[in-house]
């Protein structure tokens, strides 16, 4: 079950990266005091990921996993792809640790995203030496 805590950090997540991005798009100046914050809004769920997955929380993980799709589906619709990304890699890397089951849209297996990556790499113009490296580190 979700706590109350973790429910409004979520919506403070949303309005906050929201609020970012619109001024960001119109060029607003944003402040250092405004970046400290969205650092430490999106800091909190990378912190809180390292921490489920070294005491093994399969619960937690389990209710990160569909925060993080709902993030990741938010973020997406307001066209806030880097913060998108960064919560579809949040539900993957628990997804494959406590081999919990995504959306079927959200899912992503090792094989696809070794091909995938490596045509990526390819066509970014990296010698197939170093894709080779990169891909033996996550094989």
């Amino acid at each position: 079950m979700i706590s109350e805590a973790l429910k409004e950090m979520v919506r403070i997540t949303v309005r906050f990266n929201y609020d970012y991005y619109i001024k960001r798009m119109a060029r607003e100046p944003i402040s250092v005091d405004e970046m400290r914050k969205l650092a430490d809004i999106n800091d909190f769920w990378f912190f809180l990921t390292l921490k489920v997955i070294e005491s093994n929380n399969y619960e937690l993980a389990k209710d990160l996993v569909r925060i993080f799709e709902s993030l990741e589906t938010a973020f997406l619709k307001i066209g806030m792809l880097i913060g998108s990304g960064m919560f579809f890699a949040l539900a993957q890397l628990l997804s494959d640790k406590f081999e919990i089951t995504m959306s079927p849209a959200e899912k992503i297996n090792k094989e696809d995203f070794i091909e995938s990556f490596k045509r990526t790499m390819r066509e970014l113009g990296m010698s197939e030496s170093q894709i080779n490296e990169l891909v033996r580190m996550v094989e």
